[in-house]
């Protein structure tokens, strides 16, 4: 098994590049939408409502470096393929061992419709061959135990003869990649899912959503943003979008508002919008995390969306909030005894988000800050800068968000 994207695009810091115009989000909107064989009344229903939900003008979204991030996000969608096919028109060929990842794979051909005709082939990769034998034949320690006894060849016949006995109602949702490296007919097996339990809240439809709650925010706030880095892949969306604009606070200390988008098609949870700010001041910038602005489940009908969607309008308070505990906490000035005991003491026992490693870091830190006498800005910078030497997203996020909570907790109450 890999954790590795198949297909990935990159973006970093598109201030001044151009903005996306709303004709092409709803065109991004059909084309992740065209990867979905036979949707469901309810997702059909999903798609239609946010397309109705803005109006449809010719207008700018007011985001620079949106029309690059619709574009990384269209070069991926038009290489998904989510298909409903009956298990009968399935024929294992292989097990292969793969080299690149040391992993045992499953091959198998796609028939046509009630015929012999192969119409393409696939190999699984993510761990799609369990999901696949699991769910279809209850069959993966059974496939594992032949691998053990070099029986492949019998483990092939063993499913197939099953295959044939499957019932013609009998399918499966495969969702099917397409790489650069493969024929026209050839494609990697991602997931597999019942052809009823697999929702398409896929990147598509949660970045349209995003770039029109953003876009709409934007210009009810009148505020420019811009795409700060973005990462899709044919499964995960993560992106930041960053206020062009600073709020100046106290002794030359600016904020900037911004939300992080992080969606995950095969996981089964929520797509989530998370209020993030980054503080400046004398050229040294750190990035806090205020929490959840709001989320999408994958379940979600249309309205309960729509009623998520609402609370985008909310990010005026929750920015000043935010500049309130940041003006009150006086990131230039040397941090006191008492606080430094308590950001500390608060990530030090903190043993089941970080890593011992992490921990025993903040030790030797908390020393050398106690001698320094660092800024509140300086410390929260050297604590992001071991989070970020880890190169764990969980706990650069976690570092993230209870260094706000100490802000907000002990300088933004009214």
């Amino acid at each position: 098994m890999t954790n590795e994207p198949i297909n990935e695009r990159y973006l970093k810091e598109q201030q001044g590049k151009p903005s996306a115009t709303i004709p092409e989000t709803i065109r991004m909107l059909e084309i992740a939408k065209s990867a979905f064989q036979n949707m469901p009344e309810q997702d059909e229903q999903v798609y239609q409502d946010m397309k109705d939900r803005f109006p449809a003008t010719d207008e700018p979204l007011n985001i620079e470096g949106s029309a690059a991030l619709l574009q990384a996000i269209n070069e991926i969608s038009e290489k998904k393929f989510d298909f409903i096919i009956p298990l009968k028109d399935i024929e294992i060929t292989d097990f292969p061992l793969l080299a690149k990842t040391n992993s045992r794979e499953v091959r198998f051909n796609i028939k046509e419709a009630d015929t012999k005709n192969v119409m393409g082939t696939a190999v699984s990769t993510y761990g799609a061959r369990k999901q696949f034998l699991d769910l279809a034949f209850s069959g993966n320690t059974f496939a594992e135990r032949g691998f053990k006894r070099d029986a492949t060849s019998e483990i092939i016949a063993d499913f197939n003869e099953l295959i044939k006995k499957a019932k013609p109602d009998e399918k499966y949702r495969f969702r099917l990649i397409q790489t650069g490296e493969l024929s026209s007919n050839e494609y990697l097996l991602r997931s597999v899912s019942t052809k009823e339990g697999y929702k398409v809240y896929d990147n598509g439809v949660v970045l349209y959503m995003s770039l029109r709650a953003i876009s709409d925010f934007s210009q009810r706030a009148n505020k420019l943003f811009y795409v700060e880095n973005a990462h899709v892949t044919d499964s995960r969306l993560d992106a930041d979008f960053r206020s062009a604009s600073a709020q100046k606070l106290n002794h030359d200390v600016s904020v900037q508002i911004g939300i992080h988008v992080s969606n995950s098609e095969i996981a089964d949870s929520s797509a989530t919008f998370t209020v993030i700010y980054w503080i400046t001041n004398k050229k040294q910038t750190i990035t806090l995390a205020d929490g959840p602005l709001f989320s999408i489940n994958h379940h979600y009908t249309s309205a309960s969306i729509a009623a998520e969607l609402r609370k985008a309008l909310s990010l005026n308070e929750r920015s000043t909030s935010i500049y309130k505990a940041v003006n009150e906490a006086q990131m230039y000035s040397p941090v006191d005894e008492i606080s430094l005991e308590k950001i500390f003491q608060s990530l030090i026992r903190s043993t089941q988000k970080l890593p011992k490693n992490y921990r025993n870091q903040l030790e030797n830190l908390k020393e050398i800050a106690t001698q320094e006498s660092y800024s509140l800005l300086q410390l929260f910078g050297k604590l992001q800068t071991l989070a970020d030497e880890t190169k764990d997203e969980d706990v650069i996020w976690y570092i993230r968000i209870r260094l706000n909570k100490f802000l907000k907790k002990e300088y933004g109450r009214s």
